[in-house]
């Protein structure tokens, strides 16, 4: 779908990995883009999470550091490893605007890996962040937002609804977590 507000695309894949389906949701509402992927099996998998960036990460609130589990990737050197709840935070700076970062898990306590793998120019090396995640189902809600100064970025979920603070503007976007939409659903604002 494309509107003038909202593009959204959604595909699923059951032939992947054996038992495993996978549907990926992408909506860029506005200047925020969302990442949304339901995995869901009949048994529990160690579900990997991964984004890259060309900045440098800085994480936002406080982690627990923890051993690193990723041994077994290969090309990825891990800097730091941290165990989080249901949600994990940073910003990425770059050289001409910060984005700001924000990954909510739905099976709950997840292992943050942090660290930089190959560019995709062959000479340099990104950052990125990975989540890993052991649960039969899952849902992993990632939101990305550019901004001139990631200082005053706020980034919430409470239930389905996403709070974006951008310094004294807030913008919100509810999505449904069973996935089944309403087109008279009532939301309390305070928008005018």
């Amino acid at each position: 779908y494309k509107g003038e507000f909202l593009h959204c695309a959604e595909a699923t894949a059951e032939d992947v990995y054996p038992g495993v389906a996978h549907t990926r949701g992408i909506m860029l509402v506005g200047g925020v883009l969302l990442v949304i992927d339901d995995i869901t099996s009949d048994r529990a998998h160690d579900y990997d999470w991964l984004v890259r960036c060309e900045g440098a990460p800085e994480l936002v609130g406080d982690s627990q550091s923890v051993q690193s589990i990723f041994e077994d990737i290969e090309h990825v050197r891990i800097d730091r490893c941290l165990k989080a709840s249901d949600s994990f935070r940073l910003n990425w700076r770059c050289e001409t605007t910060d984005l700001g970062f924000a990954l909510w898990n739905s099976a709950g306590e997840c292992t943050v890996g942090i660290g930089d793998c190959p560019a995709e120019n062959a000479r340099g090396r990104a950052s990125f962040l990975l989540c890993r995640t052991h649960a039969r189902d899952v849902r992993f809600t990632a939101a990305l937002v550019p901004s001139s100064s990631s200082d005053g970025l706020e980034l919430a979920k409470h239930g389905g609804l996403i709070k974006v603070t951008d310094g004294n503007r807030a913008g919100y976007i509810f999505l449904r977590e069973d996935g089944v939409a309403e087109e008279n659903m009532a939301i309390q604002t305070d928008g005018r």
